[in-house]
């Protein structure tokens, strides 16, 4: 679920000592676009996902319906337990966070499916 190809989606994502950042993801990413958040859309990013083992605990409605899981090895061997709220539809973790630490690492939030709007900007419009 979370290897297979995403579909066009557009989130909020949050992340512990990083401004919240609008996603538009269709498939690629740009320069511009936080490298912290690719994992969260497209977790293939892990490099030792396909080694990592996981064990699920329950589903949840977290505005999308997820599954809760615990997973170790997802960053290295040796490395903190993970829980993840994976949402069932894309494969994407909607929520991650250390299992001896509740904090929220990262969050995805809004999370819709679809075609992709662009991220509002602050900036003003080219005169």
């Amino acid at each position: 679920m979370m290897l297979r190809p995403k579909p066009p989606i557009n989130a909020t994502a949050y992340a512990i000592g990083k401004d919240p950042v609008q996603i538009a993801f269709d498939g690629s990413w740009t320069e511009r676009d936080p490298g912290w958040v690719r994992s969260a859309i497209e977790p293939r990013h892990f490099v030792y996902l396909e080694a990592a083992e996981g064990r699920v605990l329950r589903t949840e409605d977290t505005g999308r319906p997820a599954i809760v899981a615990d997973v170790e090895g997802l960053r290295r061997e040796g490395a903190p337990t993970m829980r993840l709220w994976i949402d069932e539809e894309t494969g994407c973790i909607l929520r991650m966070e250390r299992l001896d630490d509740p904090a929220p690492l990262l969050v995805l939030q809004d999370v819709r499916v679809g075609p992709v709007e662009p991220p509002l900007s602050s900036e003003a419009p080219p005169s």
